[in-house]
């Protein structure tokens, strides 16, 4: 399951991690994605968070789109 929290983190939950958090399946989402160009400070950029393994997965395979 992949969750995109870029309309959620830093306004939805009880501290601001998103709409996973606020539905209570933080331990059940595999991906999380989001931006920190809305409400993290107007900056540019995303992140991915996941599995240490994912994340491995990711990096291999998404060199071309970084």
């Amino acid at each position: 399951v992949m969750v995109d929290e870029c309309h959620a983190a830093g306004f939805i939950g009880k501290t601001g991690r998103g709409s996973v958090e606020h539905c209570g399946v933080m331990g059940r989402v595999d991906i999380i994605t989001g931006t920190l160009g809305k409400a993290l400070g107007g900056a540019m950029g995303g992140y991915t968070t996941g599995r240490k393994e994912i994340i491995d997965l990711l990096r291999q395979r998404s060199r071309p789109y970084l």
